[in-house]
């Protein structure tokens, strides 16, 4: 792959691609160096064939159950960035809503904005899909207050819980953020 320097930090090797059989997929894997986070692996696949990308992010060495909590108070925790790998759930319990794991879903890194952005358009659809003026209503109610949210007007809280271990938070600021690691029993 051309496109991806070839040095000692990433890992280039090929795969068979689970959607189209190519046994000439890119596999790229490099590990990761975040401060205050030990041996996160970026794990990024590409098929030239039929176009599958998919990227992952794996903690090499505990795989606990991890629940992150950060406590957003205002501007500067919009910097906060959010690592949501594939079974990771973030949830906003303020608002009443949370973004859930899906299967096939991809590894996704968003600042606090972002997240907010996000949950902004999927409200936006819901409301535009509603038959209901009550549930119209519902829905612009949790607009008004994401709104307020986004203008860090009000805090909130944003949790990153995963099964895996594999989700972070990074945090603007260090004092605003809860680590619970429960330990696995397997």
């Amino acid at each position: 792959m051309e496109e991806y320097k070839r040095d000692s930090s990433y890992n280039i090797s090929k795969f068979i691609c689970p959607e189209c059989g190519n046994e000439e997929a890119d596999m790229i894997s490099h590990i990761l160096d975040i401060p205050h986070y030990d041996d996160f692996m970026m794990l990024s696949l590409h098929c030239k064939l039929c176009g599958l990308r998919s990227t992952d992010f794996f903690n090499t060495r505990s795989k606990d159950h991890t629940i992150y909590t950060y406590h957003v108070e205002d501007e500067k925790d919009g910097r906060t960035k959010i690592v949501r790998a594939s079974f990771g759930q973030v949830s906003i319990p303020e608002l009443g809503v949370s973004i859930d794991p899906k299967t096939g879903t991809s590894t996704w890194i968003r600042n606090v904005e972002g997240v907010l952005d996000d949950i902004n358009m999927k409200l936006f659809l819901a409301k535009a899909n509603y038959d209901t003026q009550e549930l119209k209503d519902a829905v612009q109610e949790r607009m008004d207050l994401l709104s307020k949210f986004q203008n860090f007007e009000l805090p909130f809280t944003i949790i990153v819980e995963d099964p895996e271990g594999n989700s972070i938070i990074l945090p603007a600021v260090d004092s605003r953020l809860e680590i619970k690691i429960i330990k696995s029993t397997k």
